[in-house]
């Protein structure tokens, strides 16, 4: 089979790929350093109204605030369509062994409080706050989330006329035949994989953790990789951080049910 009718047929298995998996999300992206108290954020000083305590870690530590945003901004099935999401992690996030996180949704608009912790960041994903704006996507499923080969793999079998059971099957008849490139992003490349977005699919530099539990967090709440802005983001070396969360869960507003976690090269 010549390479040219392999790339062919790969466009092919991308578009029935893209109507499988394509999914509605927010991307996100910096606009610039320094945001205000209720603006739509990366790090810096969260909205808690007065009267509800401040997020903190199982030592009594101050949790630091990841991400900030207003659901009044975003449409999207299972999610709350008013208050504001905040994720919260620990401040040693890139020194620390034992991840603490927790997630708040509060009412917006109400008397918030202006005294809060100071939070040493020097060890932490950012240093200061950083505005960000949401723009409504459709986004692909990346190859690193558990289910991709899955779906793939008969999508493949039948665009190629194949009966392979798995991956190593796909990519061992693609290199014979010439074609040994990354194959999964020609199958991705009609839709997108964000480097920042909500409510989309994660993604992962090590492994899925749902490949051995977790299996009902089906959703991802929020992603941030590194690559959104290698000069003002340091997760890790190089690396993820998402939430996942279960359809119901998510629904019914559950988010001390999501797992919030990160990976890195």
């Amino acid at each position: 089979m010549e390479v040219g009718e392999i790339l062919e047929k790969l466009k092919l298995v991308g578009e029935k790929f893209l109507q499988k998996t394509g999914k509605e999300c927010y991307s996100i992206d910096i606009i610039k350093k320094g945001a205000e108290i209720l603006d739509n954020k990366i790090g810096g000083k969260p909205y808690i109204p007065k009267g509800e305590d401040y997020p903190k870690d199982k030592n009594g530590n101050p949790l630091a605030l990841l991400l900030q945003v207003n659901l009044a901004d975003i449409e999207l099935p299972n999610f709350p369509s008013s208050g504001i999401l905040e994720i919260f992690v620990s401040s040693n996030f890139n020194t620390s062994s034992d991840l603490s996180s927790q997630i708040r949704l509060f009412e917006l608009n109400l008397e918030y409080e202006t005294e809060l912790p100071e939070i040493d960041t020097k060890n932490f994903i950012c240093e200061g706050s950083y505005k960000i704006s949401l723009t409504k996507e459709i986004c692909t499923m990346p190859s690193s989330d558990y289910r991709f080969y899955e779906i793939v793999k008969p999508i493949f079998n039948e665009i190629f006329g194949t009966s392979y059971e798995d991956a190593f099957e796909i990519s061992d008849f693609l290199s014979k035949n010439g074609y040994d490139d990354y194959w999964e992003a020609e199958i991705t490349k009609d839709g997108r994989i964000y480097q920042a977005n909500i409510g989309g699919y994660a993604d992962f530099t090590q492994s899925d953790p749902r490949l051995f539990e977790y299996e009902d967090k089906t959703e991802c709440l929020f992603k941030i990789d590194n690559s959104l802005s290698y000069d003002y983001l340091f997760i890790g070396d190089s690396g993820i951080v998402f939430g996942l969360i279960s359809e119901k869960d998510l629904r019914e507003k559950n988010f001390e049910n999501c797992l919030v976690d990160f990976d890195c090269c």
